[in-house]
């Protein structure tokens, strides 16, 4: 009975209870204490799993917040849906990125009537038509054009494989229409785009300059 009684108050003492009431304890009966220490015993077992529990969902939510984290980059109209369409294989830039691997293509919220002219030019114009977008002239005002083109949402998602600096030989080995596509000239850089997927329903985002990371997806 001995150790049961040293066990409980080394219990109490680690549990911070005050002296008088441990010393208290020790004058009940010995039957007493065992049902009292059974039942503290049971609380810091419950207390225990209920941490364990608690560090799990937390562990388990961040893992998900890892995973819904995905590298984005933003471009005007009608470049980002050329991309979603797989029509534009080749993101031109000034600058170069380290980044590999997927990559969410967002819609900047801006179309101005520059870029909306720009989609009844060929190849942009047969393009777009072919892929289900509406291009057309207004009726009053024929230089007037209107592309239904989304905006300010995240439309597709591709692989971002390389990034390459341009030179003359690169340059001569780019083909039309992607050509057409980017501003191609020595220096700058060339980002290799693959396995361009057009999402079922744009997410809404702000966008930002450079990569920047979404937790849309």
């Amino acid at each position: 009975m001995q150790k049961d009684t040293q066990e409980l108050r080394t219990l109490l003492e680690i549990s911070n209870v005050p002296e008088t009431l441990i010393q208290e304890m020790e004058a009940k009966p010995t039957t007493y204490q065992a049902s009292f220490m059974e039942a503290i015993e049971q609380i810091i077992k419950n207390e225990v799993l209920t941490l364990l529990a608690f560090m799990e969902i937390k562990r388990t939510a961040n893992i998900t917040r890892r995973k819904v984290i995905m590298k984005a980059l933003s471009l005007l109209q009608p470049h980002a849906t050329l991309i979603a369409v797989g029509a534009k294989r080749i993101e031109t830039r000034s600058w170069y990125t380290k980044y590999r691997g997927p990559l969410a293509i967002h819609a900047s919220r801006k179309l101005t009537a520059g870029q909306q002219a720009l989609c009844i030019n060929e190849p942009f114009f047969s393009i777009l038509c072919r892929a289900g977008y509406s291009i057309r002239r207004s009726v009053v005002t024929y230089d007037k054009v209107y592309a239904d083109l989304p905006t300010g949402v995240i439309i597709s998602t591709c692989t971002l494989v390389d990034c390459v600096k341009m030179t003359p030989e690169f340059i001569e080995a780019v083909k039309k229409p992607e050509l057409d596509f980017g501003e191609y000239a020595v220096g700058r850089y060339a980002w290799i785009l693959e396995d361009g997927k057009l999402l079922d329903v744009p997410i809404p985002a702000k966008g930002a300059l450079s990569i920047w990371e979404t937790k849309e997806l």
